[in-house]
């Protein structure tokens, strides 16, 4: 891991901790334990340092779906994959999971595309398992997923559902 990605992850981890309103670069070098200056080398301006954040988030958010192997073959499988994938970024990435929906809610436009090639990905799979209306169903899925995603990272985190009960919602989403 580069420097880059090590202040993207610090940054991440103080936007966890104080909010958008508590990351600046100060905030970073302290985090990363690097000295005063370092994270203002690597990103000049706030907004720099902000984009970095939502950059590193899509590359671990990437890192994760990546874990799970490729997606399978089979609409069961695919929404039991997809229930893993929600339960991983609730119970072992639950900080990228916050930070996102702090990014997404201070600006979403700006960080949209991250959400459309996800939508993208997702639609593309169900249009290949021969999925009717998968243009109508990936939004249903990933708005049930951060639902998900959202209610364990914040007031439920003691509820999260398995990654079977998942699979079998996104199914009734589908009409399956």
């Amino acid at each position: 891991m580069g420097r880059r990605e090590e202040l993207g992850d610090a940054a991440i981890a103080v936007v966890s901790a104080a909010g958008l309103k508590g990351l600046t670069h100060r905030a970073v070098d302290t985090m990363a334990e690097v000295p005063a200056g370092t994270t203002s080398n690597y990103f000049r301006t706030r907004q720099a340092l902000v984009d970095a954040v939502a950059d590193r988030i899509e590359q671990r958010d990437l890192e994760v779906w990546a874990a799970l192997g490729a997606p399978p073959e089979t609409f069961e499988a695919f929404t039991h994959w997809l229930g893993a994938f929600a339960r991983a970024m609730v119970v072992e990435h639950g900080e990228l999971s916050r930070v996102r929906f702090s990014l997404f809610m201070a600006d979403p436009d700006r960080y949209a595309p991250g959400h459309d090639r996800f939508l993208g990905s997702v639609a593309g799979a169900l249009q290949l398992l021969g999925v009717e209306g998968s243009d109508v169903v990936a939004p249903a899925f990933l708005d049930y997923l951060d639902g998900v995603i959202l209610h364990g990272t914040t007031v439920r985190p003691h509820a999260v559902p398995t990654a079977e009960v998942i699979a079998a919602n996104l199914a009734r989403l589908a009409g399956h």
